[in-house]
């Protein structure tokens, strides 16, 4: 409980404000394959990155998504969840199909850095068994995202490798849903404008 003392009253402001669910936008979408070519999602909101791995080096291509972390409510994470799904577009004798899932701290921008970031955590395993299909996914990254904001992290970064056989896919429509508390301070605050206005329409 934090107590404040206005025109000689004391007014108590609790402490601790309710969680805000958000889903977050991405800063920046896009590919990254060996060579370091990059190309990003075009601006009409197509949210489709295609993955795709074969013998030659140079035809390892990694999905990207970076979401910015200033549209969190607050510091503290309550729950963290990505989801979206893999759309297989490679034939059958090459299945089953695997790809891993990578959280790293972002900067906004895709780069060659971001084939292979640093401190980069795999989070999670998406497989698919059949070709020409759709593999859901849904990843809890709560502890994941709560170490980068306690780290200082501006962006939160997801990679999408495929591993095995041979594949080409899409990396498509990935959401970052976040619960997050605002602080205390900014609790307080958001009240004491209220109590201000009230006064003044007094």
């Amino acid at each position: 409980m934090i107590r404040f003392a206005i025109a000689g009253v004391v007014v108590a402001v609790a402490g601790q404000a309710s969680a805000q669910a958000v889903d977050l936008t991405p800063a920046v979408i896009g590919t990254v394959d060996r060579g370091g070519d990059v190309d990003l999602s075009p601006a009409d909101g197509f949210f489709s990155r295609r993955i795709s791995i074969s013998g030659t080096s140079r035809n390892d291509h990694r999905a990207i998504y970076e979401w910015d972390l200033s549209q969190l409510a607050g510091p503290t994470i309550v729950s963290a969840n990505l989801s979206g799904l893999i759309n297989q577009l490679q034939q059958a004798q090459n299945a089953p199909f695997t790809w891993e899932l990578y959280v790293y701290s972002g900067d906004g921008s895709i780069t060659f850095g971001d084939f292979n970031p640093l401190g980069e955590i795999l989070v999670g395993t998406v497989t698919e068994s059949a070709a020409n299909t759709d593999a859901p996914f849904s990843v809890d990254v709560t502890a994941e995202l709560q170490a980068l904001v306690n780290a200082g992290a501006t962006h939160i970064g997801v990679q999408t490798r495929q591993i095995g056989n041979f594949s080409i896919a899409n990396a498509d429509d990935y959401v970052l849903s976040v619960e997050a508390v605002p602080t205390p301070a900014s609790a307080a605050l958001l009240s004491l404008g209220g109590l201000a206005a009230a006064r003044r329409r007094r």
